[in-house]
């Protein structure tokens, strides 16, 4: 019997067996026997080792990284999932593939989810949030800012790539013929693991769960259920499922969205009422209007020093002091660009910018005015096709996207000081024409990096010597010279319009797009803000001037939805129900912004989403509660807009 078990060992999985049972323990020969057979063993078998611990080591960086979302780090249920995939992999890999074919699929999964680690890694330190599999089409973008995602690479980066570097290497180089041999059955096994799993996630129950544990799994199975948090479904799922359900989610895209999202946005609109007019609507009617969303101008950038024009038009006109510009979705700049124009924010679903072309909005702002017989026309520093802008403006409404590259070469197109001195873009940005013009132009002067090396910041310190500060922290300096770049666009194009008898006719709208998140160290941003949490950041500027109007505050929060319902009842255009934000003078509106992450602020009361995930409470009640029942249903709103294309299937 004993010989039969070493030779069928010594042939399936190439280690040798002794009986060892007759030998007394404290033989040095024995124990010298002992620790020659494992040390063979653990030679011969070494890439095995090396093979799963390789394949495991982007999950756990990845849950790891994201732990302060966390429905538990190495909980059960994305440990099983993960544990399961690998095991299926190796098994596939090892024992049913030649070893030709195994090391190869091998190796491309090991670099493929090497690549998706470290991606995610850095995409998570600028955005603090992971990446969906469908938006690696704004890849070619973001290598347009390579010099600023390399200083991202800190050094636990660096020992993560080198010690996974040395396991694939290592796997690669041991790897043997089949160490053993198994039936196609045995793959049937962790894929049947996997299936329940995934199942049991999928249900709304827990049977037999007392009302804490109930609480605790609810709270898990529904962010894996709606899989639109990109990190709590991380958490939830781990690195492989989450990547296979977000590539079964682009292959089916409908085929896992809950049907009674779409009921619950029908029963939203149903019951909700067009506000009624108040003291600020049809103020500016009839008026031309520039709306400019200001690139990564931050609160903290705007005084008299550095951004005096903005300052005098905030002083001198409507000042939003306690407005919010909130991320969702992917990208910064676009996220608030989607919002204010169609009075929804973008979800994860893919590019956005290419993604929702396809989709209807016939509230956006830009028809919301081409209603009322103005001009819409939208303009940028980039070309048409960064980020597909030139096509989703005209899902907009815009009737044109002009480019300053139109006029001038890029390096003087991506200053917004030089770029609004060329005379034909002005003439564009401000025409002489009968009819109003409604004209969305983004700024470009304040995009990161902000670091010496980079073009346009030694342009702009050329430009502006006089606010180069030596002693001042260099990135801090750099970002404020480009915001002054920023603020000059302004004073210039207030001068013009003065000039051509164009600025008592025309309003001047200014919002940012997100905080200077470019910044590599957040905490000097928060020597700048009231309280030291990362949602506050994103608190931003926000102002109307017209010439000649009674300045005042508002003092009410606010936040990018808002802006849309505001402006529609500025200029006195047509009220619809169909928009989740509110009009900030509203009188019935008290004023709130609610984060990605789950907590929200309404002036008074800050709400940390995560301390309550983290806990698992019992979920709390009362006013508290009421507001996270409200969120919760315009979220599942806005995700039945964006996701089905609500108003293009009517």
């Amino acid at each position: 019997m004993q010989e039969k078990m070493a030779e069928t060992c010594k042939k399936e999985f190439g280690c040798d067996i002794i009986d060892t049972s007759h030998i007394p323990c404290k033989s040095g020969e024995t124990m010298k026997n002992k620790l020659s057979l494992i040390k063979n063993c653990i030679k011969r078998n070494l890439f095995l080792y090396t093979l799963i611990l390789s394949l495991l080591v982007p999950d756990i960086v990845l849950r790891a990284q994201s732990s302060s979302y966390a429905i538990g780090a190495v909980s059960m249920v994305p440990t099983l999932f993960s544990a399961f995939w690998v095991l299926l992999f190796t098994l596939i890999f090892t024992g049913f593939l030649s070893q030709k074919w195994g090391r190869i699929f091998y190796m491309v999964l090991a670099v493929l989810m090497s690549v998706f680690m470290i991606s995610n890694y850095i995409y998570f330190r600028i955005f603090n949030q992971f990446y969906w599999l469908d938006s690696i089409g704004m890849t070619g973008q973001a290598m347009a800012y390579s010099t600023y995602i390399v200083r991202l690479l800190d050094w636990k980066l660096i020992l993560i790539i080198l010690l996974q570097t040395g396991l694939i290497v290592v796997t690669f180089r041991t790897w043997r013929e089949k160490p053993y041999r198994i039936s196609g059955l045995w793959l049937i096994l962790p894929m049947i693991v996997l299936l329940t799993v995934h199942t049991v996630m999928m249900t709304k129950a827990v049977p037999g769960a007392t009302p804490q544990q109930q609480t605790e799994r609810e709270w898990a199975k529904g962010f894996y259920n709606d899989f639109t948090d990109s990190n709590r479904s991380m958490q939830t799922a781990g690195a492989y499922q989450y990547v296979m359900r977000n590539v079964f989610r682009m292959v089916f895209p409908e085929a896992e969205f809950d049907r009674g999202t779409v009921t619950v946005a029908d029963e939203y609109f149903s019951e909700k009422a067009v506000w009624p007019d108040n003291d600020k609507t049809g103020l500016f009617a009839g008026k031309n209007v520039i709306m400019v969303m200001m690139e990564s101008i931050d609160d903290w950038m705007v005084n008299e020093t550095y951004m005096p024009t903005v300052s005098y038009m905030m002083q001198n006109g409507m000042d939003f002091s306690n407005h919010f510009a909130c991320t969702f979705g992917t990208g910064y700049t676009f996220n608030t660009e989607f919002t204010v124009n169609t009075g929804y924010h973008a979800m994860a679903v893919g590019t956005p910018a290419s993604s929702l072309v396809e989709n209807a909005y016939p509230y956006s702002l830009a028809r919301q005015f081409a209603e009322k017989g103005y001009t819409p026309r939208s303009f940028h520093f980039n070309t048409p096709d960064f980020y597909n802008r030139g096509e989703i403006h005209k899902t907009f409404g815009y009737e044109e996207y002009i480019s300053y590259q139109d006029y001038m070469p890029m390096d003087k197109a991506q200053c917004d000081g030089i770029a609004i001195g060329n005379k034909k873009l002005y003439r564009a940005m401000a025409p002489k024409q009968e009819n109003p013009f409604f004209h969305f132009v983004i700024t470009y002067s304040a995009h990161l990096p902000y670091n010496d090396e980079d073009m346009k910041v030694q342009m702009l310190k050329k430009r502006y010597p006089e606010f180069v500060d030596k002693s001042m922290d260099t990135e801090i300096n750099n970002a404020l010279i480009m915001a002054h770049d920023t603020d000059e666009f302004f004073r210039t194009l207030l001068e013009n319009l003065e000039k051509d008898g164009l600025l008592d006719n025309t309003v001047i709208i200014g919002f940012s797009d997100h905080f200077a998140y470019g910044l590599s160290d957040w905490e000097k941003m928060y020597n700048f803000g009231e309280v030291a949490a990362p949602n506050m950041l994103e608190r931003a500027p926000f102002f109307i001037y017209s010439k000649g109007m009674e300045p005042m505050k508002v003092e009410k929060v606010t936040n990018s939805l808002d802006v849309l319902p505001t402006i529609i009842n500025l200029f006195g255009l047509t009220k619809t129900k169909y928009w989740v934000g509110e009009d900030a003078f509203d009188p019935s509106y008290g004023g709130y912004v609610y984060f990605s992450n789950g907590s929200w602020y309404d002036g008074k009361l800050y709400y940390v989403a995560e301390n309550y995930v983290n806990n698992y409470p019992i979920p709390v009640s009362g006013y508290v509660s009421q507001m996270n029942e409200m969120f919760y249903i315009r979220e599942k709103v806005n995700e039945a807009v964006i996701r089905t294309d609500y108003f293009g299937k009517e």
